[in-house]
């Protein structure tokens, strides 16, 4: 779990403050530029300025396992 708001900077283990990551990229995370947030209950990722100048936030690839064959959709912003 990474603290969108840092705990230690008083933020709180709440579902609008957490967003799952895998240790890789919770490691990326605290190690470089990104950033997160959380819009609609879903998190963005947003790179650093020297990746994409205007900051577009990255969306989750979001998997439809309810499809006859669980294919990804590609979100509107996302990177595959």
């Amino acid at each position: 779990m990474h603290h969108i708001v840092e705990w230690q900077n008083g933020g709180s283990t709440k579902i609008n403050n957490l967003v799952m990551l895998c240790r890789m990229h919770h490691r990326e995370i605290h190690a470089t530029e990104w950033s997160v947030r959380i819009v609609d209950g879903l998190p963005e990722f947003i790179p650093p300025k020297w990746i994409d100048p205007d900051q577009n936030p990255r969306h989750a690839v979001h998997v439809d396992r309810s499809a006859p064959t669980a294919t990804p959709t590609i979100m509107q912003g996302s990177v595959p």
